[in-house]
């Protein structure tokens, strides 16, 4: 069986989002609105989910001192500095750029490591500096994209993995992201594969077809989920598609039949039919492996 993963296919607009403006302007729920603005996560899920590209939070303090709380300080205080250096724009990207790469070197091992809460391990990427770097938007895409070219590999992954959360607006990194695909370390394939569809860029297409054989089946998975999202873009695709139908990893073939089911085509749905014809059970499924 597989787990329920919810895969989000594109970003709210803000012509979908007029209801958040609504709720912020009704005065029975002006507190809720007022908790929101004062916490730097919060202000930035809201403005995202409404289709804006604001900047929660103002700057506070000298930047040095900022980078140094997002490195080093507590909990509330990493989280402070990342949203106030987001917020100082442009300014900040030199000196986040500069923390991402020795942050990035220094966490490789550590973040991968396995736990009993995550047997499977973390992700290189999830680092203070990339947050930052994220919630700065698209004034970061250009550092971003000559770190996808750094000697480390732990740095060429988090940068492809920050320009994929940076999202639409970082179109322009599609070469970049590109090039990510062709890389030697599966972290960074794997990043580039969900950025290409987070961005959302169908001339992309060609290459995660590409890897859907590569030989890791995160990439496989990424790449395949990618596809889903560009959905009828990623028609060129679907000779690529169809043997993943039978990869032996359960999530992979989930992603493959949605891209199949996105593209839309009458071919595409004739492969689905196929293949759902057959597929009356899970046969991976035993007791020893439920997920």
């Amino acid at each position: 069986m597989l787990k329920f993963q919810f895969l989000r296919m594109e970003e709210p607009t803000p012509f979908e989002t007029g209801r958040w403006d609504e709720i912020r302007q009704d005065g029975a729920a002006s507190h809720v609105w007022e908790g929101i603005h004062h916490d730097g996560v919060a202000s930035h899920v809201w403005d995202w989910l409404r289709g804006s590209t604001e900047k929660a939070g103002d700057f506070v303090g000298d930047i040095d001192t900022a980078v140094d709380h997002l490195c080093h300080g507590e909990e509330r205080a990493r989280l402070q500095a990342m949203y106030s250096l987001a917020a100082l724009g442009e300014r900040a990207v030199a000196p986040l750029v500069d923390a991402l790469c020795s942050e990035a070197a220094a966490c490789s091992e550590s973040n991968l490591a396995t736990s009993p809460a995550n047997p499977a391990g973390g992700t290189p990427a999830d680092l203070a500096t990339a947050h930052a770097l994220a919630a700065t938007g698209i004034v970061a895409i250009d550092a971003l994209v000559n770190l996808c070219s750094h000697d480390h590999w732990a740095v060429r992954a988090t940068a492809t993995d920050v320009l994929g959360t940076i999202g639409r607006q970082g179109r322009g990194a599609t070469p970049a992201l590109q090039r990510a695909l062709e890389d030697d370390n599966m972290w960074v394939r794997r990043n580039g594969a969900e950025a290409l569809g987070t961005i959302g860029d169908a001339t992309g297409v060609e290459m995660l077809a590409h890897i859907l054989s590569d030989e890791d089946w995160r990439v496989r998975l990424n790449a395949a989920g990618s596809l889903a999202r560009i959905g009828r873009g990623s028609d060129g695709a679907l000779s690529a598609l169809k043997p993943l139908l039978e990869d032996e990893n359960r999530y992979v073939r989930a992603n493959a039949l949605n891209a199949l089911q996105r593209i839309d085509t009458p071919e595409s749905r004739e492969t689905l039919y196929q293949y759902l014809l057959v597929s009356r059970w899970c046969a991976t499924t035993s007791l020893e492996s439920h997920f």
